[in-house]
């Protein structure tokens, strides 16, 4: 190998050490190590899909929230309701009374219906208008209680689903980091090196330059 060709492949790998030291990676292109570029460009993008399905459990689960907030007033309405029909069993009450109390009732249903339709996320709606039942005290109870755990059981799924994407990214980001970063005192140490060659080269050439003169000078006497 010529001494150009020496120096050019010295220059090569100092410069790869100062791209080290300089960015933290030891692969900077895919001259670097074209398997391991690929394998972090799949693990980069590993690590982005897991990051968008975390935003998306989370707006899932305010989502969620925003239901579990109406079937709590829902409930309330309920509560109302049922009270109503307590007071009905008495003998205390006139006709009058008893109509008036069946009115406020019919307000509560309407209520727990206006929440089901008009309770919104992100401008969609939450919660199916048919999924709650007012045709009844006890239908009421049934479709709210039945709805309310459906959506609890939901959420913790959301929960148990984020935690899993979340060790994905975790794990996945150290598997890169183990891929990718540089070993930053071994890099220094190499760099080191390669300037210590690099001045030997120097001198070497010099030298090599200066006897190919002596000779030259030599031929010429």
């Amino acid at each position: 190998m010529s001494i150009s060709s020496i120096n050019s492949y010295a220059q090569s790998n100092t410069a790869k050490y100062y791209r080290e030291l300089a960015s933290g990676k030891k692969i900077n292109s895919a001259a670097d190590d074209p398997a391991g570029l690929a394998k972090a460009e799949k693990m980069e993008a590993q690590i982005r899909q897991e990051q968008a399905k975390q935003r998306n459990y989370a707006m899932s689960q305010a989502k969620s929230n925003v239901a579990d907030a109406a079937y709590s007033g829902m409930a309330d309405y309920y509560q109302e309701i049922a009270a109503n029909d307590v007071m009905k069993g008495s003998d205390l009450y006139t006709a009058s009374d008893l109509a008036a109390i069946d009115l406020e009732s019919e307000y509560y249903a309407d209520g727990i219906s206006d929440l089901a339709s008009q309770t919104t996320y992100n401008t969609q709606q939450v919660i199916s208008s048919d999924s709650i039942d007012t045709s009844s005290s006890a239908a009421i109870y049934s479709s709210i209680s039945t709805a309310r755990s459906a959506n609890g059981a939901y959420y913790n799924a959301l929960s148990y689903a984020s935690k899993a994407s979340a060790i994905m990214a975790e794990n996945t980001t150290a598997a890169l980091s183990r891929t990718e970063d540089a070993d930053m005192g071994k890099s220094s140490i190499e760099l080191k090196k390669e300037q210590l060659l690099e001045r030997y080269r120097e001198q070497m050439q010099k030298r090599q330059e200066e006897e190919e003169k002596q000779r030259n000078a030599t031929l010429f006497m």
